[in-house]
């Protein structure tokens, strides 16, 4: 009831809200769910991030003469797995940020066109306009990791693959020249964990200071 109260006797666009919205989703649980989310894709994107850490370490090792292969490849195979599933949850978590963004974003446009008032409908739409550009520039920043991280992914499959069928110290000095494989494998992770430590400090961010 107090809840209800403070409705009544706040301002027009509070009131809107509410005789718009009905029994869904308040325009505070809508914010609740997009920054929800993006807290996820943050976390999503620190677990890839130490993957990759993981996979390179690895990477490294399987050029030095003192490994044991038969030891440390089926642990860099397992890690590759696990950058691949990383870059795909990635991808999931990047799509439910988005769809959060559009229920609120959706709703709060048509819920603006029910207030009356010219002076709260114009700072509606100023709160609205700033939160839906901090939304889209993080969302971007989020779509951009998908982009660095598939080729360097595509990358550590290749090279599973080629020591799948060849297994030696031989065969890794073939691809670990100065413009081989694994120095492509491993300047591409490097970049890709320079990204994702970038986008996830903006995320971080956007949970410190949220736009609504």
């Amino acid at each position: 009831m107090k809840m209800k109260t403070q409705i009544r006797n706040s301002v027009l666009l509070l009131a809107a809200i509410g005789l718009v919205a009905g029994c869904a989703s308040t325009g505070a649980k809508r914010t609740g769910k997009v920054e929800s989310s993006a807290a996820v894709t943050r976390v999503g994107l620190e677990e890839a991030k130490q993957s990759i850490t993981e996979v390179l370490a690895t990477l490294g090792s399987l050029q030095l003469e003192s490994t044991v292969l038969a030891d440390a490849y089926p642990v860099f195979q397992k890690q590759v797995k696990a950058v691949a599933s990383g870059a795909e949850q990635v991808k999931k978590n990047s799509i439910a940020m988005q769809e959060a963004g559009k229920v609120k974003f959706d709703a709060w446009k048509l819920e603006l066109e029910s207030i009356q008032d010219a002076q709260l409908k114009k700072a509606s739409t100023k709160r609205m306009t700033d939160a839906l550009a901090k939304h889209e520039g993080l969302l971007k920043l989020v779509k951009e990791s998908e982009t660095v991280m598939d080729p360097f992914v595509s990358d550590l499959t290749d090279i599973v693959k080629y020591l799948d069928l060849d297994l030696s110290k031989d065969s890794i000095k073939k691809i670990s020249g100065f413009n081989g494989p694994i120095k492509k494998a491993t300047k591409s992770g490097g970049n890709v964990q320079k990204w994702i430590g970038k986008v996830v400090e903006e995320l971080a961010k956007s949970e410190s200071k949220p736009a609504v």
